[in-house]
C-alpha cells in the first residue's frame, strides 16, 4: 500500500489516548514490580485483569442505563 499526498491528520483524542496507554502501563509496571515477589506472576495479572474489567463494567453499564433511559440510576435490564 502506497500513501499519496499529505499524511493523514491524527485525531487529537488519539494521541491523548497512547500517553494515557502508556502511562497505565509504566504504572502497572511498577506495581507488579513492587509486589513480585509476594506474589506469582498470575496472580499479579489476575488483579490487574480484575481491576480493568470491573472499571469497564462500571463504564458500559453507565452507557447501558444512559442510552436507554435517558439517566445512569435505572437498571439497564428494566423496560
Amino acid at each position: 500500500m502506497s500513501l499519496k499526498g499529505p499524511l493523514p491528520r491524527i485525531h487529537p483524542s488519539s494521541t491523548l489516548c497512547r500517553a494515557l496507554e502508556c502511562e497505565l502501563r509504566n504504572q502497572v509496571h511498577v506495581l507488579m514490580e513492587r509486589y513480585s515477589d509476594k506474589l506469582s506472576y498470575l496472580e499479579l495479572a489476575r488483579c490487574v485483569w480484575n481491576v480493568g474489567n470491573e472499571t469497564m463494567s462500571q463504564y458500559v453499564k453507565r452507557s447501558i442505563r444512559l442510552e436507554r433511559h435517558g439517566d445512569t440510576e435505572t437498571p439497564g435490564d428494566l423496560a
